[in-house]
């Protein structure tokens, strides 16, 4: 039986001089390694991490996750409220 993989909701979608960045906040199940041959919906990842925001008590928030993506072209395919699901090649 294969591994769920998370779903996450768009909160932003944006372009950083390292490329193409989806921020997404996590739907459930945060069980999951970072690893080549990795998706975001259609896109491609090469990369992520959870940036560093806190919370109004100052705790950090942990269900946000910025996701590089591969190819800036892709950041078309994501728009905000949208839900996406990680998935492998």
């Amino acid at each position: 039986m294969s591994k769920k993989l998370p779903r996450f909701e768009v909160e932003a979608v944006t372009r950083l001089s390292m490329g193409g960045v989806v921020f997404v906040c996590s739907l459930g199940n945060l069980d999951f390694i970072i690893k080549p041959g990795l998706f975001l919906g259609n896109a491609k990842i090469k990369g992520g991490d959870i940036p560093r925001k806190v919370d109004s008590q100052g705790q950090q928030v942990e269900n946000i996750w910025g996701f590089n993506l591969e190819s800036v072209n892709d950041l078309q395919q994501f728009e905000i409220g949208d839900i996406v699901e990680l998935s492998q090649d």
